[in-house]
């Protein structure tokens, strides 16, 4: 997967958010779903952060399935801004200070707030950059399962040491492929691995709304990480 696939734009999509934005936990987010929930989803975006409509929608669907879908502004207000045509000069600037490692303790937190108010299972769905966030949280028992789309930075590390069911759903350029061997051989974890042909990285939330197949792509892969969280949470 290269830079620029990472951090290419998703196209214009219409405004049509359900949910309201909100505080948890020091965070801002945006709240799906009903308040009487107990059960939560944390969709960890991409390194375009909260706002797009599409990561918006995705949370509207969750929220629609029976959970609190919750997207926290991890970036505090500094999500991946493409300026010119070079990608990767900006975002090799901004990386640095949004490392997903440094993310980890807030997004905790976010679980801990939730299960304060009520909450009895939370699972975690992370997007490109937000499946490395995803990915450490995995490995610490606070959650009770994971789902990675297009996930990005991932080494063998990440599924050595997950300790939750983890769905991984991926397009052909991902590099997942040398990881099923791995995911296969831990017998003790439940895992899934989806290698979708025919779609780029970031095609669950940076599809065309005007393109069928795009959307019909990414409708497969939101229905098989709803379904992961129906059987683990």
């Amino acid at each position: 997967m290269t830079t620029e696939a990472c951090c290419t734009p998703a196209p214009p999509a219409a405004e049509t958010s359900q949910g309201r934005e909100d505080t948890l936990g020091g965070l801002r987010v945006y709240l799906s779903g009903s308040a009487s929930a107990t059960a939560a989803v944390i969709l960890i975006p991409d390194v375009f952060g909260f706002d797009p409509p599409l990561m918006r929608k995705l949370a509207d669907k969750v929220g629609a399935a029976g959970y609190l879908a919750v997207v926290p502004d991890l970036f505090y207000g500094d999500p991946y801004k493409p300026v010119g045509e070079d990608l990767r000069a900006g975002f090799t600037q901004w990386l640095p200070k949004h490392l997903p490692a440094s993310k980890v303790e807030a997004t905790k937190g976010l679980v801990e707030v939730l299960k304060d108010r009520g909450i009895k299972s939370i699972g975690i769905g992370g997007f490109c950059w937000g499946a490395k966030v995803a990915a450490f949280v995995g490995k610490e028992q606070c959650v009770n399962a994971v789902v990675q789309c297009h996930p990005s930075l991932i080494e063998a590390s990440d599924y050595e040491e997950m300790s939750v069911p983890v769905a991984v759903l991926a397009a052909p350029t991902d590099g997942i492929d040398k990881y099923e061997d791995l995911l296969a051989s831990r017998a003790e974890l439940k895992s899934f691995v989806k290698i979708f042909p025919g779609v780029n990285h970031g095609w669950t939330v940076r599809y065309d709304e005007n393109d069928e197949h795009a959307v019909e792509k990414a409708n497969e892969a939101h229905k098989l990480m709803i379904d992961w969280f129906a059987k683990y949470l």
